[in-house]
């Protein structure tokens, strides 16, 4: 049987844009070897926190770095933008595993998500809200967000997420990867 083959059909040589049919921008071999090189590195953990509120990102960085039961291969690094502007700037320079947006930040959450989810190891957002509510839940889920945090932020909860969505963001390079390495069997 064709290594490319799967179910009868032609693996794909890039992967294409969400919405975008026919933009193709991410060749395969390029995400697989950067899956790989994910996989075998222990480094930080890139979180991207974008808030017009500074005591947001006072709270992160407080929660995230006085959290003692991190695993050994999870040190956050709190990168930090008070608008929407710096923030899509950076998700092109550094890559990140998780994105906090708050809600009401001059442009949108919304904006951010369609950003972050053209880029290859597409990073978790995580929709923060003084407002949450089951309709800017549901909301947020059904386009795409990984979860929605009520303001004021409660530390568990906090933790409780970002591990979560990191957790979900590390089995998906390990799936991609391995999903690779069959195809190329």
């Amino acid at each position: 049987m064709d290594a490319s083959m799967i179910s009868g059909r032609t693996a794909p040589d890039t992967v294409p844009i969400p919405g975008e049919p026919g933009r193709t921008p991410f060749p395969i071999d390029a995400l697989y070897a950067e899956a790989a090189r994910i996989r075998s590195q222990s480094e930080a953990v890139n979180i991207l926190s974008c808030s017009a509120n500074k005591e947001d990102h006072q709270f992160l960085e407080q929660a995230l770095g006085n959290y003692a039961r991190w695993p050994k291969i999870f040190q956050p690094v709190l990168y930090k933008c008070f608008d929407l502007a710096p923030a899509l700037k950076l998700l092109g320079r550094v890559r990140f595993a998780i994105v906090l947006c708050d809600q009401e930040i001059s442009g949108t959450w919304q904006q951010l998500l369609a950003q972050i989810q053209v880029l290859p190891n597409t990073p978790f957002l995580i929709v923060t809200s003084r407002l949450a509510d089951e309709q800017l839940w549901a909301e947020a889920l059904n386009i795409g967000a990984y979860d929605v945090l009520a303001k004021p932020f409660d530390v568990d909860e906090a933790i409780r997420v970002v591990t979560s969505a990191w957790n979900q963001w590390t089995y998906r390079q390990e799936f991609f990867l391995q999903s690779g390495n069959v195809m190329r069997a």
